[in-house]
């Protein structure tokens, strides 16, 4: 089909598209090199240049070109270094992978703790090359990491910053120092209303120590301490009354207890703290109906629906 084209044609994007599925067909073949040898010859007509590079880097892996393709991955991080699949195949081409038990060797680790300090000192906002660290690191090196890592996002105040790390809660030294760390911050807090005594008096924000709370107790409530996280979210809310996640995590540990009733009476008060929020209605909704509240349920739910809006709506919400 492509030979029956005009040459001189300009080729849009359709073209371009149909030109690397052919070279996908190729590369999946098994032709490794002839798909290598196309990608260079349609590149030019290629209108979609970062899919042509990771073309390239994947291919290049396969053949064992490992230096060729860590020039390819460094130069697509520039483009993106948020790229999780771009770290990753720079680590490939460098030798820096886990093995199959998803451990690595000493020497990989000195290797890696290297070259994410350069990322981070490169890239001030890149995220992964602050958090990817915490996954191989270990003991003292992990301790100091995860405080650097934490610290700024408890003072933006990010609610998922408890998910981010949760991936790391099946290494219970690292569960340990995670809880020894957080403790320590709510102490200091609480006392002085700073992260460490390191640290000024009065350094912090008032509003630290909530999510240092909210972060404590999410700890918790996830190991299975509901009365230990409780405690903590009450503390919290009579600290600042107004603060929606302490709420909403406060119906989930009822709900995982299973009082859906207490559960529903929380996340209901949450929810009149903020009748513009489409996410608390609906969470308010599924919990009216575990509660067995189903025309309570079904009061809510119709807030965000107008006299002519149909069922559809309802599944467009």
């Amino acid at each position: 089909f492509i030979k029956t084209l005009d040459k001189d044609k300009v080729w849009d994007y359709q073209d371009s598209e149909m030109f690397l599925y052919r070279n996908r067909i190729i590369e999946e073949s098994g032709d490794l090199k002839g798909a290598l040898a196309n990608l260079k010859k349609i590149e030019a007509d290629a209108l979609d240049k970062q899919y042509v590079w990771q073309t390239r880097a994947r291919i290049q892996i396969k053949l064992g070109q490992k230096a060729a393709a860590e020039a390819v991955y460094r130069k697509l991080l520039e483009v993106n270094n948020e790229n999780k699949a771009y770290h990753t195949g720079l680590q490939e081409s460098l030798g820096l992978s886990p093995s199959k038990d998803g451990k690595w060797t000493e020497e990989q680790t000195k290797s890696l703790c290297e070259m994410y300090d350069d990322f981070k000192a490169k890239w001030k906002y890149c995220s992964y090359a602050k958090r990817f660290p915490l996954t191989f690191t270990t003991g003292k090196a992990f301790s100091e990491r995860v405080d650097e890592y934490m610290r700024p996002k408890l003072r933006k105040g990010v609610p998922s910053l408890f998910r981010d790390l949760k991936s790391l809660y099946g290494d219970k030294e690292k569960v340990k120092t995670i809880e020894e760390t957080v403790k320590s911050y709510y102490e200091n807090l609480k006392k002085d209303r700073r992260f460490s005594p390191s640290d000024e008096v009065d350094s912090e924000t008032p509003n630290v120590f909530v999510w240092v709370l909210y972060f404590l107790a999410s700890h918790h409530e996830f190991l299975g301490r509901p009365m230990e996280a409780l405690k903590l979210l009450d503390e919290g809310i009579e600290h600042t009354p107004t603060a929606i996640d302490l709420h909403v995590l406060r119906a989930r540990t009822f709900k995982h207890q299973r009082d859906f009733q207490k559960a529903y009476d929380i996340l209901n008060y949450a929810r009149e703290l903020d009748l513009a929020d489409r996410y608390l209605n609906t969470k308010c909704v599924r919990y009216a109906f575990r509660a067995g509240k189903v025309e309570d349920g079904e009061r809510i739910v119709k807030l965000f629906l107008r006299d002519s809006d149909t069922l559809d709506s309802l599944f467009e919400m």
